[in-house]
This record gives structure tokens, C-alpha cells and sequence, in this order.
């Protein structure tokens, strides 16, 4: 019986046994195996003695070759991996193989990685035969980045009284929702020029500052023109809306006592003429006309007031 030839990735060569023959002497055997023999398990192998005189005799070998090695891998501990906001890709460690070479790994992350805080992976190295190992990496998610204000500088803006002044806005680098906030006020009861100092915050912390102007504008409308005479003599013709065309987005709307609409125009410039434009374009009657302009500013309350038209 011939003893197994065990191995753990291959056999290269075979040592042939030998038989005596009654003639002859001594005669080495021939095999029929395919050199190197790698396939993990057991096959078996013939050998064949022949005295060349048509005289043969044949036995078996098994050949064992099972891989019992671990990987090794090739960097004792991994780098942690950081980022601000996500991790979308991975780059695998290597280990090297007794049989295989170099193995690259598999992770158990799924990606892309977006919670903040460490994460751990779980990086697995198998040489295919049966044979692994496992890795550690930390994930390190960290958002340190503040908002970035959409407009460089604030420009100055004008507002009504008792009007709630816009926010700006400003853009997170993990586009997470930003709060936006002061704690300067926003709503002012006196005209003037004020400064409010608005904070972009992210759900992290971060935070950055800008400053902006404000100009907070009195009454729109000149008491003097609650009387007009729209005849072209040149002498209170209109009814004069001051600086409203500061504000582009607003609406003016006129109506009889008994509130019906004589007049509506978008953006508004400076004045109303005393002519309606919604029945007919003409002047109307002598009477108390009564108006409504809205600034469209968020929270902006309309102006009301009258004004008595007479020819």
C-alpha cells in the first residue's frame, strides 16, 4: 500500500515507487497524473510497473491536498476612514494567501454611509478553501463644516412697519435643513436703520453669522393725498404711493363704500390716477374710495386707508 501525499496547496512533482521483477531486476513506475496537482480534496493516481516484457502490475496513491492556512493580512490594523458627510465608496485591504496570493476583501458596510458618529465594518478575507479572517474599520462620519450663506453680503432692504423682515437663506454641505435665526428683532414699530445679525445653524452645530441692513420706511402714503382731484390741472391729480416701489411684488386695490373693486393693478408704481380698470376705464364717481395695498413680504400686514375723490 502506498502511503497519501499530503499537501496544502499543490504537488509539483511525484516520487515514483518501485517493484522488483523476477528478470529484470528493478523497474520504476509511471503515473498518470497531470503536474502540478492542485485541486483541494483527495483524487487518486495510478501507477503502473511494467517489465517490458508485457508483464504490468498497477496501484493507487491518493493525493491529498487541503489548504489549512489563514490568510495574513497584510496591514495589522486599518486607518480609520473620515469624512464630513458620507463615505459613497470603500477601497478594500489586501491579505496574502499561503495558496491563493493576494486576496482582497469583502465588507459587510452598506453604502453610502451617511450616519454620523463611528461606524464599524467588518472586513472578511477568504482564501476560497475554507479559510478566512475578519478586519475592523472605523467609519468616522463628523459634519464641522458651518452653512454657507447663498448671497455673499446681504444687501440693504426695505420693509414696511409692524413687517416681519425676510430671512436669507444659506446651504448646508451635508444639505442637511439649516435653521436660520437672530436674536436682534425682526418686526419694527419706528421707522430707521437697523442691523440684524442672522445665524445659519445646521442640525450639527455648526454655525456662521452675517449681517444686514434694514431700512424700515414710515406710513407709504402722504396724508395730504387722502383728498385728490383727478382733472390734470397739475394740483393733487393722484393719489400718490410713496415708496412703493420699493416694494416690486405688491398689489393695489380700490373699492366704492359698498365694496365694490373699481381698480386692481400688480406692481404698482407711484400713484392711482382716479380712473377704474375693471368695469370701465374712465374716472370714477365724486366719493369716498377706500384701499387695500399688501406688500407680499410673509408676514406683511396690508395697508388700509380712504381717499376721497373730487372734481
Amino acid at each position: 500500500i502506498l502511503p497519501d501525499i499530503t499537501a496544502q496547496c499543490e504537488i509539483t512533482n511525484l516520487t515514483a515507487p518501485t517493484a522488483t521483477d523476477n528478470c529484470g531486476g528493478t523497474i520504476t513506475a509511471t503515473h498518470d497524473a497531470t503536474l502540478p496537482i492542485t485541486t483541494q480534496g483527495t483524487i487518486s493516481i495510478l501507477w503502473t510497473s511494467d517489465d517490458e516484457n508485457g508483464n504490468s502490475i498497477t496501484q493507487t496513491q491518493n493525493i491529498i491536498i487541503k489548504d489549512t492556512t489563514d490568510p495574513v493580512a497584510d496591514l495589522p490594523v486599518l486607518a480609520d476612514i473620515t469624512a464630513q458627510c458620507e463615505i459613497i465608496n470603500l477601497t478594500a485591504p489586501t491579505a496574502t494567501d499561503n495558496c491563493s496570493g493576494t486576496i482582497t476583501a469583502t465588507h459587510n458596510a452598506t453604502l453610502p454611509i451617511t450616519t454620523q458618529g463611528t461606524t464599524d465594518i467588518i472586513w472578511t478575507f477568504d482564501d476560497g478553501n475554507g479559510n478566512s479572517i475578519t478586519q475592523t474599520q472605523n467609519i468616522i462620519i463628523k459634519d464641522t463644516i458651518a452653512p454657507e450663506p447663498d448671497e455673499l453680503f446681504l444687501s440693504l432692504i426695505t420693509i414696511p412697519l409692524n413687517t416681519e423682515t425676510p430671512k436669507p437663506t444659506a446651504t448646508d454641505n451635508c444639505l442637511e435643513e439649516t435653521t436660520v435665526s437672530s436674536s436682534d428683532p425682526t418686526i419694527f414699530s419706528s421707522p430707521g436703520s437697523y442691523l440684524i445679525t442672522w445665524f445659519y445653524t445646521d442640525m450639527f452645530g455648526n454655525t456662521t453669522s452675517q449681517d444686514q441692513a434694514i431700512l424700515v420706511l414710515g406710513n407709504l402714503l402722504a396724508k395730504e393725498n387722502n383728498y385728490i382731484t383727478p382733472n390734470n390741472d397739475g394740483v393733487n391729480d393722484y393719489l400718490i404711493l410713496k415708496n412703493i416701489h420699493k416694494f416690486p411684488k405688491n398689489s393695489v386695490q380700490v373699492f366704492t363704500r359698498t365694496g365694490k373693486r373699481v381698480f386692481k393693478q400688480l406692481n404698482a408704481k407711484d400713484h392711482w390716477d382716479g380712473f377704474g380698470n375693471i368695469d370701465y376705464n374712465e374716472r370714477v364717481p365724486r366719493g369716498v374710495y377706500y384701499y387695500i395695498i399688501d406688500y407680499y413680504l410673509g408676514h406683511s400686514t396690508p395697508v388700509v386707508g380712504w381717499v376721497y375723490v373730487d372734481y
